[in-house]
């Protein structure tokens, strides 16, 4: 009986969450004004976080040829570093 009611009640705990997300805006400041921004822009310039990026963009575009679009992305990125 439990499998039956089990959609019913996702169903409303899911509209719960909306209805909370609605009423509760969250009150952020500018990205500049965090203690960390310099170290958050100087690591957006790391390798790894350029090579996950376009991991992250040729995963979402599969079906458009992102993994080849990718290999070759990847290998701009290897000749800039200069490996």
């Amino acid at each position: 009986m439990g499998y039956m009611i089990l959609p019913i009640e996702l169903y409303f705990i899911n509209k719960f969450h909306k209805e909370n997300l609605k009423d509760s805006k969250p009150n952020l400041k500018p990205l500049n004004q965090y203690c960390d921004y310099k170290e958050a822009l100087k690591i957006q310039n790391y390798f790894s976080y350029k090579l996950g990026l376009a991991w992250c963009k040729a995963y979402k575009n599969w079906y458009k040829g992102g993994f080849i679009k990718f290999y070759f992305e990847y290998r701009k990125l290897k000749k800039e570093l200069g490996r």
